[in-house]
């Protein structure tokens, strides 16, 4: 009767014990469960930043690519600009050299005539190795000679500019940078004076004068707000720095 009582009581706190451990253990597991859905959580967080970045960075470099399109598209727009009004210049001089050379001079003023005929003639043969025979190498001596022949010529600050144009594409950049200034500092009412202003900048960025750079985009912003060739310096001021 006794071993029966101590099993009963034996009995008694064994599952009291075991009901005191219970609610420790539901609660564990809980905290368990908390802490891997905080995990996953956070990593889920982590994973959709990632992507916002990504998506936003592919977002910045299509506008730049588009930018820079754009850029290409002015230029390529512009250039023809100046080629189509350098061939309807050729063309009108060309017309008034042909009447002029039928005409026979036998006054002082004939004589003045033919005198800026001569001139004429000789800046008509310069632009036409530009435009019409492509020969390059022999234009750049034939504008120097021009020059030289001619300094206060009406064509002067073309020829500055054409001269200009050409020493750039050699890569001459001292040569061009006094060609584009003669014709910025000479000759303010140019209608090339912008193009040069810009050819500068674009001399002294290539050269690592940013700052120098900076300052003639700026230049042909403020100066030239509505022409084309503004948007392009605009495009250039942001990719100095």
């Amino acid at each position: 009767m006794k071993k029966i009582h101590l099993w009963l009581l034996a009995s008694m706190v064994t599952g009291a014990a075991n009901a005191a451990l219970a609610p420790s253990e539901s609660t564990q597991s809980s905290d368990y469960k908390g802490d891997r859905v905080a995990r996953l959580e956070r990593m889920l967080k982590a994973k959709t930043q990632a992507q916002m970045d990504m998506q936003r960075r592919i977002d910045e470099l299509q506008q730049e690519v588009s930018s820079l399109r754009g850029v290409t598209e002015e230029q390529n727009h512009q250039l023809t600009q100046i080629l189509n009004r350098q061939r309807k210049l050729y063309n009108r001089i060309s017309k008034i050299s042909d009447k002029k050379q039928v005409q026979t001079s036998t006054s002082k003023s004939k004589d003045d005539v033919n005198s800026t005929l001569s001139e004429t003639e000789q800046y008509q043969q310069a632009v036409n190795l530009v435009l019409n025979e492509r020969k390059y190498n022999e234009a750049i001596p034939a504008f120097e000679v021009f020059l030289k022949k001619y300094p206060q010529s009406s064509y002067t600050s073309n020829a500055y500019y054409w001269l200009g144009q050409l020493q750039f594409s050699k890569n001459q950049y001292k040569r061009a940078k006094s060609s584009f200034e003669a014709v910025v500092n000479k000759y303010p009412k140019s209608t090339k004076r912008s193009d040069c202003l810009f050819k500068l900048a674009l001399i002294a960025q290539k050269e690592g004068q940013a700052k120098k750079a900076k300052s003639l985009y700026q230049k042909v912003v403020e100066e030239y707000p509505e022409s084309s060739v503004s948007k392009l310096a605009n495009s250039k001021l942001k990719q100095v720095h």
